[in-house]
């Protein structure tokens, strides 16, 4: 049974309705005008909270697991929105602390951006938009209103591109007690590096771009290496797993290792 419904006067797309009542927890369609409504989210047996989406004006019914469909006499007025901008371009790729403009265009003039698919408040006005996605790669969405209401909106990507780094060994076969070296290569000359992760406490330093690790025991080890750029506080990270083998067999004669037991 429906008891109550609020927000009798609602946008297209983007407006939001609750209904309250008894017995609800069953419902399995909630429509307007005869049109299902974008989404709908039920809270226990009383309450449910529906967007709009595309539906027009009139009642609201629900539909219910056991096939009733049940009515409230309230007309639910259904505000017409201005249809899903274009944007120019589609998405962007950018360096870390680089910018990516986009420009989007409707049959309204007034363009709101937000960080969030749904709900919250713009972050800017405006058809044209400089994001700064800062280190980490980000959707942004923007909507055309026509004063009243808000259509549909549309999501644009800046994907983040960190200079890449990588972990250089100097083993192939790593061994109990025998040390090998760990070096961060990379193009940017403004990452710091620390280490990390369970093979950090092998390593003669777990800062700097060169370290050496001594394992003192057989098992796996991981390696974690965190490149922080000075410029952009950005953190990019690399790692790599080794196995280590129990300790190496010495070649009396020469002294030489030559292989980790088991080999």
């Amino acid at each position: 049974t429906i008891t109550t419904v609020t927000h009798t006067t609602v946008c297209a797309s983007s407006g939001l309705l609750t209904i309250r009542g008894t017995r609800l927890s069953g419902v399995t369609a909630v429509r307007i005008g005869g049109t299902p409504v974008s989404s709908y989210t039920i809270s226990g047996d009383t309450l449910i909270n529906a967007g709009s989406g595309n539906c027009t004006t009139g009642v609201v019914s629900l539909g219910s697991s056991i096939g009733v469909e049940i009515f409230v006499t309230t007309t639910i007025n259904v505000d017409p929105a201005p249809g899903a901008v274009t944007v120019s371009p589609a998405s962007a790729t950018v360096s870390s602390g680089g910018t990516a403009t986009f420009t989007a265009t409707g049959t309204e003039t007034i363009f709101n951006w937000y960080t969030v698919p749904a709900g919250g408040s713009p972050i800017f006005t405006g058809d044209t938009y400089t994001a700064s996605p800062g280190c980490n790669t980000t959707t942004y969405y923007v909507a055309q209103s026509n004063g009243s209401c808000e259509g549909p909106r549309t999501a644009v990507t800046v994907t983040v591109q960190l200079p890449a780094i990588d972990i250089l060994s100097s083993a192939s076969v790593y061994c109990q007690n025998a040390p090998f070296t760990l070096t961060a290569t990379t193009a940017n000359p403004n990452y710091v590096f620390t280490w990390s992760g369970n093979g950090a406490a092998t390593l003669n330093s777990t800062s700097g771009g060169v370290v050496t690790s001594t394992p003192t025991t057989s098992g796996n080890f991981t390696f974690i290496l965190n490149a922080t750029d000075t410029t952009t506080s950005c953190i990019n990270r690399d790692t790599l797993v080794v196995t280590v083998k129990a300790g190496p067999v010495r070649n009396m004669a020469s002294n030489a290792v030559s292989v980790c037991l088991g080999d």
